[in-house]
């Protein structure tokens, strides 16, 4: 049976009709308790009650556990569907729908099913984050509404539309307004959410535990902290919400064609497939929503989305055959206005043809989509709903809580036999049981853990880094293999043009560099034509930085519409443009000069031999050459042509332009290094993580720069396909191509060659595409260096295989999409305002510094949680009880040490050990369990010396007053020093972090708490044990509660350094090895 929602964000759904009030878990079950407690407490109290303290114990669990029933539907949706609502299968009498979603698509929900009339049909819908889904009566089905452009539609579909006409209340409700409606709740509706959350009440439900044991300062001091915590974090969020608002586009007047007509309207207006012109506005808005540029051109900057500063020129669909499918990520691209975008200049069409020219001369365009639907929207909207919350609901947090609650279940359990056998209070013994087992979930748990990220952000800021999505920052301190694009990455974008190459006839004239000046007509005529260089109103010439260097070099001035001149050669007009293709790896315009019409054509060497009529004898020799030098190289040819009108030349296809040309010679560029890629590749290469280059350039030129940056430094084996497109064969040549051996992929293996021990590897996507799904791949993944002529597509692919194998990636560039797929990916999670390399190391640091600082919280609050659990049952029936001053001095140095600990800096320089992953291993586990046997180990020794001293009471009084004594004031001492052991033993330095010397406020802080127990345990200073309530001590005690403290220090100091040594893993992935082996086929 299909589901009820259709939408890739939808997991399953389920149609729903509230349940009465009186039928809820939390009403009716706790009618009859409460009935059955009034009847029982006025009619039979002496019986059953017996007391003032019985009666808060009985009305305060059913009060409690009437909260928690209460609250559970807030914690859990699941459960909020079943307590509050009944299943039904109809549509016409739900009136709710449960979503699940799919994984890293926001929260599940549950949302009410709106219902409204429209030119009398009943239309049926609900809104789910921010996307609107009809209810579809023949599919029996709700579903988000369909745009044209999702489809396969025509291209005429656009040409020939004319704009909406009628009433359109109908497209408004489906689509609903063209804006980015964020509702900013207040700050007391934000905390009420906060102040749900199950931590939060478990915080607060300790607080009152410990009002009621009569600890005022601590209580306070806690309710305190945590309010203080929240009401930071609201904040936090109410402050990301207002900067997400700010991203939508704020409504301007447009032209748009309704009824025939052009209106001026506001763009929030706007709806799917509505015509619309579009201008350069005088307060540079940027556009309103998607849209397909239907005639005329626009150059818009799309720096806001893809980080791509170049402005592009967008060119329309007119000249495209109206039978053919849009292709918005492919040919059409170039067509495709994106929301959010700026223009920075329009051309108007010259005959608008099946609509009226605007009255503001601006190009004409139709909406694909609005609001959140958008490019921009659709980002914002994952920003707001993707699962970025740094939180410990995973896995692992769970499993710790458990491990830690075992001991609490045995605490309690003794507390209450002991207590039994000694006819305690049975009420205060409930009391000290439970808090005993809340006293093993640490509450500041979820607070430690966003102050190891937000310290990590904020140093990242520093560096002008910024992340989007904090939970992965953890993540970059795992890093295996770091993947970097080649041009803009580790090379700049500003070619330098070097020269020209192949102009002459002579077969050893292979190296060759003609300058600009020797340029011959034929070739500088081309370059002049090929390309998209505009001219603004303004004078600024804008579009690729390496045309407007060849240009610059050849003389040539760009002028306004389409024309460039060159004193040499005179003016050159571009008749029609063909935008350079990922896929086809060409450009060409049809141009005329002096009344003869020709056709320019620029690309990759390899793409424009095979449209050569005649191809020169050393053409790939010449073209070779340079690239083996790191040059960047393409190739030059024309056409000459037949005169043809402006309509022929526009109703001609592209092949009629690319094909038979004549050859004019190669341009080189230079591809200079950015100033730290060197640095950056060797710092993550004495770190041992293995960098990858993943480009689209040619495989010749990757080597060079691989090589220059140190990615490679062996002789080096191209991968590619050989040259007959034989799928089954492969062609390993080096770089000079003095050796070069077929290998068949279904007969041969790698490992007999042993390509892998002798050579590093540049795989090209054509030996990608060959090898897919064969059992092979993983392998040559596993030891390619270098990925040369990727598509985006194969970027992903090659992403996604390392991630199968279990290897954490990063990648470093500026392809979001792709970059998405990185665990901790420079530029989509990540996004560095500054183009530098270094930026790699930077958030491999930082992502260290979060992941050690994560597993020293554990291992901290773990100790503590199990200290506190031995002190509240054991010590607390020998009748042990702190002060509220000292409870609140030991509270306070806890909160100091855990927000100092959050500040330790990371090392420059990388280690190449590796941080601990997780907490359940041999090493983590161990320590905590060993250095809690040595804490328990002097607690038990030193209480049985004090019991030597000061005979234990037959009956201990748990509620009388607090009064010094020597037990108290012993148990005080040595549990202060076990929190310092605690903070500095376990705190993770060296060599991920610096040194906890560095961290001075942790350190000082440490010292003075280590002078303060050494001053009260040999009474250096009386007057302090005075004012912290402690008792006379004898020299014989003296001496030894000083050595108990330090058997206590330094054997938890030696337990954790024996299993540190004996068991802490930390040697980097199989990887990242200079040479990687073959794993061994089971």
């Amino acid at each position: 049976m299909a589901d009820k929602v259709n939408s890739p964000i939808v997991k399953d759904s389920q149609l729903l009709i509230p349940k009465s009030l009186t039928a809820r878990p939390y009403t009716l079950p706790f009618f009859p308790l409460y009935a059955t407690f009034a009847q029982i407490y006025f009619q039979q109290y002496d019986t059953y009650i017996k007391g003032p303290e019985w009666t808060f114990v009985y009305l305060g669990t059913i009060v409690s556990l009437n909260i928690l029933v209460l609250l559970l539907p807030e914690w859990n949706i699941q459960l909020a569907a079943k307590f509050k609502y009944n299943k039904v299968d109809n549509i016409n009498e739900a009136t709710h729908i449960l979503i699940n979603t799919t994984p890293n698509n926001g929260s599940s929900d549950i949302v009410k099913i709106e219902r409204a009339n429209e030119m009398g049909e009943l239309q049926t819908f609900f809104q789910f984050q921010k996307k609107r889904f009809l209810w579809h009566e023949d599919e029996q089905q709700f579903s988000s509404p369909k745009f044209l452009i999702d489809g396969t539609p025509k291209i005429s579909e656009f040409q020939n539309f004319k704009g909406h006409k009628g009433d359109l209340t109908h497209l408004r409700r489906l689509y609903g307004n063209n804006e980015f409606d964020i509702p900013i709740p207040t700050f007391l509706e934000l905390f009420k959410e906060h102040a749900v959350a199950p931590l939060f009440v478990f915080q607060v439900f300790c607080v009152a535990l410990w009002l009621l044991d009569e600890y005022w300062y601590l209580s306070l001091f806690n309710l305190f902290m945590i309010l203080s915590m929240e009401a930071a974090s609201v904040f936090q969020r109410l402050t990301a919400l207002k900067e997400f608002r700010t991203m939508g586009v704020k409504p301007y007047a447009i032209n748009v064609l309704r009824d025939g007509k052009w209106v001026e309207m506001q763009t929030n207006e706007l709806l799917p497939m509505d015509v619309v012109s579009v201008v350069r506005t005088a307060e540079d808005s940027a556009l309103p929503c998607d849209l397909i540029l239907v005639d005329g051109t626009c150059i818009v900057n799309e720096a806001m989305l893809s980080g791509e500063s170049t402005p592009l020129l967008k060119e329309s669909i007119r000249l495209r055959p109206g039978n053919e499918e849009l292709q918005i990520e492919g040919t059409d691209k170039i067509s495709v206005l994106h929301g959010g975008t700026k223009v920075l200049q329009v051309t108007t069409p010259e005959k608008t043809g099946k609509v009226p020219s605007p009255p503001d001369g601006g190009a004409i365009a139709i909406v694909t989509k609005t609001g959140f639907e958008t490019s921009q929207g659709s980002l914002v909207r994952v920003m707001i709903y993707s699962s970025e919350r740094v939180g410990v609901d995973n896995k692992e947090a769970l499993y710790f809580i458990l491990f830690l609650l075992i001991f609490a279940v045995v605490a309690s359990w003794y507390v209450w036999v002991e207590g039994t056998k000694m006819g305690r209070v049975q009420s205060k013994l409930i009391l000290d049981c439970i808090l005993i087992i809340t006293s093993v979930v640490p509450p500041e748990l979820p607070m430690e853990l966003t102050m190891a990220v937000n310290s990590s952000l904020s140093a990242l800021s520093k560096f002008y880094v910024y992340c989007t999505e904090p939970f992965r920052i953890p993540f970059a301190g795992r890093i295996d293999v770091c993947c970097f694009d080649k041009t803009g990455t580790l090379t700049g974008e500003d070619l330098v043009f070097e020269g020209l190459a192949g102009l002459s006839s002579d077969p050893k004239d292979i190296r060759h560099l003609y300058s600009a000046t020797d340029c011959p007509n034929s070739t500088s005529l081309v370059v002049g034509a090929a390309h998209a260089l505009v001219r603004l109103e303004d004078g600024e010439i804008v579009g690729d930085p390496m045309e407007k260097a060849t240009l610059k070099a050849l003389k040539w001035t760009v002028e306004k519409g389409d024309k460039v001149f060159n004193e040499k050669n005179g003016q050159v007009t571009i008749l029609r443009r063909f935008q350079f293709s990922s896929a086809l790896k060409r450009s060409s315009s049809v141009a005329t000069h002096d009344g003869k019409l020709y056709s320019a054509v620029k690309g990759a060497p390899e793409t424009i031999r095979e449209r050569l009529f005649t191809i020169p004898a050393n053409y790939d020799e010449i073209y070779k050459s340079f690239t083996r030098s790191g040059s960047r190289v393409l190739a030059l040819a024309s056409k000459k042509l037949e005169k043809m009108s402006q309509s022929q030349i526009e109703d001609a296809d592209r092949e009629h332009f690319e094909r038979d040309l004549e050859f004019n010679g190669f341009l080189i560029f230079h591809c200079p290094l950015k100033h730290d890629a060197i640095e950056t590749i060797q710092m993550l290469n004495e770190s041992a993580h293995r960098c990858v280059m993943i480009t689209g350039d040619n495989p010749l030129t990757a080597v060079h720069v691989a090589k220059e940056v140190g990615i490679v430094k062996g002789e080096t084996l191209i991968v590619d396909m050989v040259d007959n497109g034989n799928d089954d064969k492969l062609v390993f040549r080096n770089v000079e191509e003095t050796l070069s051996f077929e290998f068949v992929v279904s007969k041969d293996s790698f490992e007999k060659y042993g390509i892998f021990d002798k050579y590093d590897l540049a795989v090209t996507g054509h030996a990608l595409e060959a090898l897919k799904g064969h059992h092979q791949l993983q392998d040559l993944i596993r030891h390619a260096w270098i990925y040369a002529r990727v598509s985006p597509a194969q970027k992903e692919f090659i992403l996604n295989n390392l991630k199968d194998m279990g290897y954490q990636t990063l990648m470093c560039g500026d392809e979001t999409p792709t970059l998405k797929l990185g665990d901790a990916s420079c530029a989509a999670p990540f996004t560095s305002k500054l183009a530098n390399v270094s930026a790699v190391t930077n958030i491999i640091r930082q992502g260290r510094c979060a992941l050690v600082n994560t597993i020293q919280m554990y291992k901290i609050l773990a100790l503590n949680c199990l200290i506190s659990a031995y002190s509240l049952s054991i010590i607390y029936m020998a009748g042990v009880k702190f002060g509220d001053g000292q409870a609140t001095t030991s509270g306070l140095l806890l909160s100091v040490c855990f927000l100092s600990i959050s500040r330790g800096k990371p090392l420059q320089k990388l280690s190449k050990a590796r941080p601990q992953a997780g907490i359940f291993n041999v090493y983590i586990m161990g320590s905590i369990l060993s250095q809690f046997v040595v804490h328990i180990g002097t607690l038990i020794y030193l209480t049985n010396e004090i019991y030597r001293l000061e005979p234990r009471e037959p009956q201990v009084d748990l509620e009388k007053e607090f009064a010094p004594s020597l037990l108290n004031t012993g148990i005080f001492i040595i549990q202060l020093v076990q929190q310092v052991s605690t903070f500095a033993v376990n705190y993770q330095g060296e060599p991920f972090r610096e040194n906890i010397r560095s961290n001075k406020g942790m350190y000082y802080g440490l010292l003075g708490v280590t002078g303060l127990a050494l001053a009260s345990a040999t009474e250096f200073i009386p007057e302090l044990n005075e004012a912290m309530k402690f008792v006379p001590m004898e020299d014989d005690f003296k001496m030894k509660l000083t050595i108990t403290l330090f058997v206590d220090f330094f054997g938890c100091w030696g337990a954790e350094h024996f299993f540190k040594f004996f068991f802490m893993d930390d040697t980097p992935a199989d990887i990242t090895e200079e040479k990687v082996r073959i794993q061994e086929k089971n």
